[in-house]
């Protein structure tokens, strides 16, 4: 019994004795290791490095910037194709760091400028007008000149983006999850630095933006093809810029067409680029103003929406299909409204939010067909 109870004991003495050789053996692979990353990184001697206590994590020192301390250290993952690899802290404190000195030096306005962890420095730009943007532009450039003088490490030999977010721009072709216009202005690769210049970003922003403010009695509404578009308040080139094909004619033919007071355009038919997909969306644009205007200014107020198995009406999704009839519910029942009942309203549909909605059924299904819009206002 004491015989079997010492090659217990002695196994695991034994056991504990290779896991402690195998640990210290790896701490000695991973110092050399990030010492080798370090010296292609900053160069030989242009650092010190010091293993934290009780931990496989190493605190670097660059001579350079003296008071500033990075860790680094190296992960195995058995799971991972890349392990091991070395992470470090250097990008969240430089980052940190440079952004919270520039503050120091420069006033911002209404402006901001963050670091993030994600996609490393976002420029906050709070604008009344595209005309209001060169000012942001400049101070997200002298932020640029900042970290190039102050911290150059920051911007050699690895990979950064600054991107601008615009609050108080609107695109004419607006994704759902989008509050804000965003571009990427400046982008390190390997060391080059990239700048697009304001002139380049100024023309490629403003045929993209919406030149009027959206109308607070119009409807919402997203086919399950294209983007969000507001009947009643989209104008026709706004909708032009909803990710579809416009079908049977050329944009530039229709560029010099005028309407007059009160008058509708003829049905103009887009697609999704995707040949996969049947929806197809009709549009009438009309001049709701006193004076002759462009067909491209002329305010979207019919849309016909033909195919689908769901279409956004605002506030909701409402589903088109009849798959299960279980799951079946009345469209007009989904928007809280009453169906048709009358021969006119089963013609021109009934009213929801300054808008006549009609569902229009399959022939020989309570599946919809199509979905016709008509603004009233």
């Amino acid at each position: 019994m004491k015989t079997k109870l010492i090659k217990i004991i002695a196994l695991i003495l034994l056991v504990a004795t290779s896991i402690l050789l195998v640990a210290c053996a790896n701490t000695k692979e991973d110092q050399a290791k990030i010492i080798s990353y370090l010296d292609r990184r900053f160069g030989k001697g242009t650092y010190t490095i010091k293993q934290e206590k009780y931990h496989t994590r190493w605190f670097v020192t660059l001579n350079q910037y003296p008071d500033i301390s990075v860790y680094y250290t190296v992960s195995h993952d058995p799971l991972s194709m890349s392990s091991p690899y070395i992470s470090t802290n250097f990008d969240d404190v430089f980052g940190q760091l440079v952004v919270k000195d520039f503050k120091k030096t420069t006033k911002l306005g209404k402006d901001d400028i963050r670091y993030d962890t994600d996609v490393d420095y976002v420029y906050y730009a709070r604008l009344n007008s595209i005309e209001d943007l060169k000012a942001s532009y400049d101070r997200m450039m002298a932020f640029v000149d900042f970290m190039r003088d102050k911290y150059p490490i920051i911007l050699e030999e690895r990979y950064l983006h600054i991107d601008m977010s615009m609050n108080g721009l609107v695109l004419k072709g607006l994704t759902d999850d989008e509050k804000y216009v965003r571009e990427t202005i400046v982008n390190v690769e390997k060391g080059q630095l990239n700048i697009k210049s304001y002139e380049d970003l100024y023309n490629e922003l403003k045929p993209k933006l919406k030149t009027h403010k959206d109308k607070p009695d119009g409807l919402t509404i997203h086919a399950d093809i294209g983007r969000i578009f507001i009947l009643g308040s989209d104008t026709f080139e706004d909708f032009l810029y909803k990710s579809l094909d416009l079908e049977g004619v050329k944009v530039e033919d229709l560029k010099d067409l005028v309407l007059q007071p009160g008058e509708t355009s003829p049905t103009y038919a887009f697609r999704s680029p995707d040949q996969h997909d049947t929806t197809r969306i009709f549009i009438e644009a009309k001049n709701l103003t006193d004076s002759p205007c462009e067909l491209f200014d002329a305010t979207l107020v019919n849309v016909t929406v033909d195919g689908g198995g769901k279409i956004f009406i605002d506030p909701k999704w409402v589903k088109l299909g009849y798959d299960n009839i279980k799951d079946w519910k009345d469209p007009y029942d989904q928007l809280k409204i009453s169906p048709p009942r009358t021969d006119v309203e089963k013609t021109e549909g009934v009213s929801y939010k300054n808008t006549k909605i009609l569902f229009v059924e399959k022939r020989y299904s309570k599946a919809i067909s199509k979905v016709v819009f008509r603004y009233e206002k």
